[in-house]
């Protein structure tokens, strides 16, 4: 490789060549050796040159670049003497002699865009004269790459704002949800409690006209738990998961994903639940959901909505264990992958759907997000039949192949009357909780973290202190970093509450401390069980 210096004096030797050799053309010496360059130009150029002699009714080729054979077969040495219905179809080429008629007669320059055999071309057209005679030139380049890359990044940017608003759905979901499980927590505690209290409240009301009324506040509680299920599904999808991998039932996430996308799918297909006992997986719940959600939804798109009852169609939902991984699989009877995209489906922004229906980084996020967990991701289809996508998890070790149920639990009178301080800036809240209490417990109800300081710091104690994670001033977070410097034995007592949305920092905070979080809207029975395990623990000093 030359020295710079040496370098540099090349470029000005080849610079002064070039410019020999146009003042050289310019003063009309050694037309050859100019002529000579110009062919070499064309010849190697990208460009399609050509001159024609142009009349009303013909327009006729004089001379044409070789390329030509790769834009209509025929090379420029064969194109002399040729009309343009002797080289291009005939509407194409009437249009051409048009064009070609315009430009020779008046003395313009036309510039257009034109496609012929699924390319895409721009061209320059132009008079010359040459002695008494006048004639057109141009030039066409094509342009299809260039056009493709523009519509793709059209694509781009219309994916790019379409997952924006997405984004943006999904904190409004996350708000949304918070508001919706503040009311629905003291609804649920005043259906339920007026359910146990009925007898009580209304002696008189007997027979079918007490059933009746029971009936009725059952059903209440029966739409509130179905809307705590949906708040508590938006959830898990709208909250930031933190980097750290921790158990998740894959059933779980598959069951989030399931309710979310339920109204998709009941006018398409019937479900089909085959979940098999598997031990957990280290993951992180609200991104598993999410690889099952963009799974059902693709499924779920695959059916056509509309034809028949929904129940022609399956999407059929497995959960298995295979050697040491848990398995899952996402099938459905629909109309499968076309073979020539199936190589490019797990690629970013490649889509087959039309805009707003479909960003192309679906499958992209889902591979992400399974190799993440140490897993795989693949499929298998069969245009017009079905198509199958199936995952492997590394199984945690040591787990139980069991699918857990919770176990009901049952109130049991505390062994002491406990004094619980609760914390919520929702007034319907406080009034729910201590309604759940008041006959088991002392509750002493206030509406931000700076009142119950000052009860705190004036000497009052608590055996537990129940506290809602956000609030408008201080948070509970804010109040619990002060309550560990005061009383740190206390600061382990605290149960915190909340509708389901809180800051990485806060879910960064909570796994460092370690205090118990209980979501709202809470099961009455089993809030008042906690409660009184805890009052419990904090009498016999042991650490709940």
């Amino acid at each position: 490789m030359p020295d710079p210096p040496d370098a540099l004096e090349a470029l000005r030797r080849e610079n002064d060549f070039l410019r020999e050799q146009l003042e050289r053309l310019r003063a009309g010496e050694d037309p050859t050796e100019g002529q000579g360059l110009l062919q070499l130009f064309v010849k190697h150029s990208p460009i399609y040159a050509f001159i024609k002699h142009v009349t009303p009714e013909v327009s006729r080729v004089l001379v044409a670049s070789e390329n030509y054979a790769d834009m209509i077969g025929v090379p420029g040495s064969q194109m002399a003497g040729k009309t343009m219905h002797d080289l291009f179809p005939a509407e194409f080429a009437d249009k051409i002699s048009l064009d070609d008629w315009e430009v020779a007669s008046g003395g313009g320059i036309l510039h257009l865009d034109e496609d012929l055999n699924g390319r895409h071309y721009t061209t320059i057209k132009f008079p010359i004269t040459v002695g008494e005679k006048r004639l057109l030139a141009g030039y066409t380049i094509d342009i299809t790459d260039r056009r493709r890359a523009e519509e793709e990044r059209r694509d781009l940017q219309a994916s790019l704002a379409q997952s924006d608003r997405l984004a943006s759905m999904g904190m409004l979901a996350a708000g949304v949800a918070h508001e919706i499980n503040n009311p629905l927590a003291y609804l649920l505690v005043n259906a339920e409690s007026l359910v146990e209290d009925l007898p009580t409240l209304l002696p008189e009301l007997t027979g079918a006209g007490a059933q009746d009324f029971s009936n009725r506040l059952q059903e209440i509680i029966s739409g509130a738990h179905r809307i705590q299920r949906i708040a508590r599904d938006l959830n898990t999808f709208s909250r930031q998961d933190g980097l750290e991998l921790v158990p998740v039932r894959l059933q779980d996430s598959i069951e989030h994903a399931l309710n979310m996308v339920s109204n998709e799918l009941k006018y398409r297909a019937r479900v089909i639940r085959d979940f098999q006992p598997v031990p957990r997986v280290m993951a992180t719940e609200g991104k598993l959901a999410q690889v099952f959600l963009n799974l059902l939804i693709n499924s779920a798109q695959a059916i056509n909505v509309g034809k028949g009852t929904g129940k022609e169609h399956e999407i059929r939902v497995r959960v298995w264990t295979e050697n040491d991984q848990v398995c899952a699989e996402v099938s459905d009877t629909g109309s499968g992958i076309p073979e020539d995209v199936q190589p490019r489906i797990f690629e970013p922004f490649f889509t087959t759907k039309g805009i707003g229906f479909g960003t192309g980084l679906g499958l992209s996020i889902c591979r992400n997000i399974v190799s993440g967990f140490s897993g795989e991701i693949g499929f298998s289809s069969c245009a017009g039949q079905c198509t199958r996508f199936w995952i492997r998890l590394p199984a945690m070790h040591g787990e139980p192949l069991s699918v857990p149920t919770p176990p009901r639990l049952h109130s049991v009178e505390p062994h002491v009357r406990g004094r619980v301080l609760v914390i919520d800036d929702e007034p319907g809240i406080r009034s729910a909780i201590t309604r759940i209490l008041v006959r088991r417990h002392e509750i002493t109800a206030v509406g931000s973290a700076e009142e119950a300081m000052a009860l705190i710091m004036g000497g009052h104690g608590f055996d537990i202190i129940i506290c809602d994670l956000m609030m408008s001033k201080m948070t509970g977070v804010e109040f619990h970093a002060w309550l560990v410097d005061q009383d740190p034995d206390l600061a382990r007592r605290v149960i915190f509450i909340t509708g389901g949305v809180f800051t990485q920092g806060t879910a960064e905070y909570l796994s460092l401390v370690g205090n118990l979080r209980i979501e709202k809207p809470f099961n009455t029975e089993e809030f008042r069980k906690i409660v009184d395990e805890h009052v419990l623990s904090a009498r016999d000093g042991s650490e709940s």
